[in-house]
């Protein structure tokens, strides 16, 4: 009896865990495949007219390599309305629960970006550029 107390006890401060976790994310936009993008507005850094955010997303299913979700770290400029991944890991659970070590992202995603108006980049950079100084 007193282990199965203990088990729930456990178990409850795990899921606690879990579900605050989720709370430090923002929801920005879904795209068109059900993918749901995230921003962490508490840890959003300005820096010589650079803003350095966290974004999560969150897929709606398995991906070819098995993965459920991707944290990109992000250098932005939004003056020229501009981003580059300056960080990257992906995950095998929804939200990016598990841990993963970030690593650099691949040349393809690696320079500077311009969103085309209408995507999730776009919906992702204006959201963060509009709210910079509202978190801080």
């Amino acid at each position: 009896m007193k282990n199965l107390i203990l088990t729930l006890i456990l178990l409850l401060i795990f899921l606690f865990c879990l579900n605050t976790k989720a709370k430090d994310w923002t929801e920005i936009t879904k795209g068109e495949n059900g993918h749901i993008f995230f921003v962490d507005m508490i840890k959003l850094n300005e820096n010589k007219g650079y803003i350095y955010f966290w974004q999560l997303i969150n897929y709606n299913k398995r991906d070819e390599y098995g993965d459920m979700s991707a944290k990109i770290y992000v250098k932005a400029e939004c003056e020229a309305f501009k981003f580059k991944w300056m960080k990257v890991s992906y995950h095998k659970m929804s939200m990016g629960k598990d841990f993963v070590k970030p690593g650099n992202p691949s040349k393809l995603v690696s320079g500077w970006q311009f969103p085309s108006i209408g995507s999730t980049s776009y919906a992702v950079l204006d959201h963060v550029c509009k709210n910079k100084g509202v978190f801080l």
